[in-house]
């Protein structure tokens, strides 16, 4: 009757005005309550999907978008920082870089198992540096991934190569 009607209108109004509160991002980043502003996924600490983030509000360069547990915001004053969260029925099909780095014993192969590894779990490699340091091997990777899931699918994967000892996410 009369009051599904104007539910449903009520409904409909709230939908359209909380699409006009909100910018949403093509890196797949919303905000919410600001329109027009240029948002930037963060080049030192590369937050992915699933990554729990933060806004920072820098002068003149729009929003950028930190790993929550970025040093580089923490340090920041608390009323530079805004909630963001990850738009995830946009960005399915989009990939994201991150930067890990990989430590173990130096070895015969070791880098051509950790290669091998990535793309049995079907990673793309986007670059890759390798140095011995002692007797350990420092193996820098950037990767391209969707999300934080299967981030951690690949770094359980890659943990499983023989020799590997450690491996983190890198935060310029």
């Amino acid at each position: 009757g009369f009051f599904d009607n104007l539910s449903k209108i009520l409904q409909r109004n709230n939908e359209q005005r909380e699409k006009l509160e909100k910018t949403t991002s093509n890196n797949g980043v919303v905000v919410k309550g600001v329109s027009g502003l240029k948002i930037q996924l963060s080049k030192c600490c590369n937050p992915i999907p699933g990554d729990k983030i933060v806004g920072f509000v820098s002068k003149g360069q729009g929003i950028k978008i930190h790993r929550a547990d970025c040093p580089n915001v923490k340090s920041v004053v608390k009323g530079r920082l805004i909630d963001v969260y990850w738009d995830y029925p946009n960005i399915e099909q989009k990939r994201f870089n991150v930067d890990l780095e990989v430590v173990g014993l130096d070895r015969p192969n070791l880098l051509s198992d950790i290669v091998t590894c990535l793309s049995q779990v079907k990673v793309n490699i986007l670059k890759i540096n390798a140095n011995i340091m002692d007797l350990d091997a420092h193996i820098r990777l950037t990767l391209s991934v969707e999300n934080a899931e299967i981030l951690q699918n690949t770094i359980d994967n890659m943990n499983k190569v023989q020799g590997v000892a450690e491996i983190r996410r890198v935060i310029h």
